[in-house]
C-alpha cells in the first residue's frame, strides 16, 4: 500500500548506469534515487516528500507520511540532499516567494525542471496515514482523577501508535532492611540475627528498569501540552503498551528540538521561531512490575478500582516475608484510603491540550 501519491510529476533519472543506488548491512539498509520534476511540480515538494506535521483542532496531529522509495518499500525519505535546475526558463523577482517582511535576494533564476536528489532510510518506528489512525480513535475515554472515581473524559486520538519507539534501560535500588530480618545460617549451629553489631541490614535489590516512549517529529507546542504537567508522578491507570495498570511511573519528558525541513514563518505579537520548531519528545517511565509468585497471597490484595491501581509502584515489599502488599494513606490521616500513587490515563500524553 502506497504511502501517498507523492511522485506523480518526478520521473526517476536514468542513463546508461543507473544514478539510483542503494546498499544493505545487518545494520540496516539506505538507498538513493534522482528524479527529475518539472517546475510547476516544485511548490510543496519538501513536505511530499519529507512529510510534515501539525497540531489539530481535536489535539492530534495531521500527518503528511514521508514518501516511501519505489521498490525497497520499508525505506523512507530522510533528506533531500541536492536540487539543481535543468535548462534555464529566465529570472524571476523574489518578492512573490518571500512570505514576512525581510531583507532577501532580489532575483533568482527559475529553471524549467529540476532535478532532484532524495536518500532513503528505515525508520525505528511504524508509520500510519492519518485515515487509518482516525478509526481507532476513541471518544469519551474516562479519566480517574480520585478515590471516589470521579472522572473526565477526552478523545483518544491513538498517537502512541506511530512515530514511537520503545527502549529499555537497566534501573533498580537497593532497600536496607531493619536489623534483625535476617539471621545468619551456618550448617547445625545455632543461627546469628544479622545487626548493627556482626553486619547491619540486609541491602536488597529491586529491579526498576527505565522505559522510554520516544516520539518523533512531533511539534514543539505539544511540549507544552498541560496533559504532561498532569500525569507527572502517576501510575498508568490502564494497560499500556502492554505493561499492566500501576505498572509505569511517569518521570517526565527529555526533548529534543530542531528545525523542520519545510520552515514556517510568521511576524506580529506573540509568535516566535520556537513555535514553529519540531522536535522528539522521550516519555520516561520507572517500569516496576512484580511477578504474581513475588505478590502477598494469605491476606488478599486489596482490589483495584477505576482510580486505585494496586500493583507496580503502589505495592510495598515486607521484609517479614519479603513479599508484597498494597499500601494507601492511614485511616488516621487526611487523604485515607489514597494508594501511594494517583493514576492517569497515560494515552493523554499523546494529544495536545492548552
Amino acid at each position: 500500500m502506497p504511502t501517498n501519491p507523492t511522485t506523480a510529476l518526478a520521473a526517476e533519472t536514468t542513463g546508461r548506469t543507473s544514478p539510483s543506488k542503494a546498499s544493505f548491512s545487518m545494520g540496516g539498509g539506505s538507498a538513493s534515487m534522482d528524479f527529475v520534476i518539472p517546475r510547476s511540480g516544485m511548490g510543496r515538494l519538501i513536505q511530499q516528500i519529507l512529510g510534515s506535521a501539525e497540531i489539530t483542532a481535536q489535539g492530534s496531529l495531521k500527518r503528511e507520511l514521508p514518501a516511501a522509495h519505489p521498490y525497497y518499500d520499508w525505506l523512507y525519505a530522510s533528506r533531500i540532499s541536492n536540487i539543481e535546475g535543468i535548462t534555464l526558463d529566465g529570472l524571476a523577482v523574489a518578492d512573490q516567494y518571500q512570505r514576512i517582511i525581510q531583507t532577501h535576494f532580489k532575483d533568482l533564476a527559475i529553471y524549467e525542471n529540476y532535478r532532484v536528489t532524495v536518500e532513503f532510510e528505515p525508520r525505528p518506528y511504524i508509520l500510519i496515514p492519518d485515515d487509518i489512525l482516525k478509526a481507532s480513535w476513541e471518544a469519551n475515554v474516562p479519566n480517574y482523577y480520585n478515590i471516589a472515581n470521579d472522572f473526565t473524559t477526552f478523545l483518544d486520538c491513538a498517537e502512541y501508535k506511530r512515530f514511537v519507539e520503545i527502549s529499555l534501560e537497566p534501573s533498580g535500588e537497593f532497600l536496607t532492611t531493619a536489623v534483625n530480618s535476617f539471621i545468619y545460617k551456618n550448617g547445625d549451629a545455632a543461627p546469628t540475627w544479622i545487626n548493627s553489631t556482626n553486619g547491619s541490614g540486609v541491602n536488597v535489590l529491586i529491579c526498576k528498569p527505565t522505559l522510554k516512549l520516544t516520539w518523533y517529529f512531533v511539534p514543539y507546542l505539544m511540549v507544552f501540552s498541560k496533559n504532561i504537567q498532569n500525569a507527572l508522578g502517576k501510575v498508568n491507570q490502564y494497560p499500556f503498551y502492554g505493561y499492566p495498570a500501576g505498572s509505569l511511573l511517569f518521570k517526565g519528558v527529555e526533548i529534543n528540538k530542531y528545525s523542520p525541513p519545510y520552515q514556517t514563518l510568521a511576524q506580529g505579537p506573540g509568535t516566535s521561531p520556537e513555535m514553529t520548531r519540531m522536535c522528539d519528545i522521550t516519555f520516561v517511565f520507572e517500569l516496576f512490575a512484580q511477578s504474581p509468585n513475588d505478590i502477598a497471597t494469605e491476606e488478599p490484595l486489596n482490589p483495584s478500582t477505576n482510580f486505585k491501581k494496586f500493583y507496580g509502584h503502589n505495592l510495598v515489599i515486607w521484609a517479614q516475608n519479603m513479599k508484597y502488599y498494597t499500601a494507601e494513606i492511614s485511616p488516621e490521616r487526611r487523604g485515607a484510603g489514597r494508594p501511594i500513587y494517583a493514576s492517569y490515563r497515560m494515552e493523554q500524553l499523546f494529544r495536545y491540550d492548552a
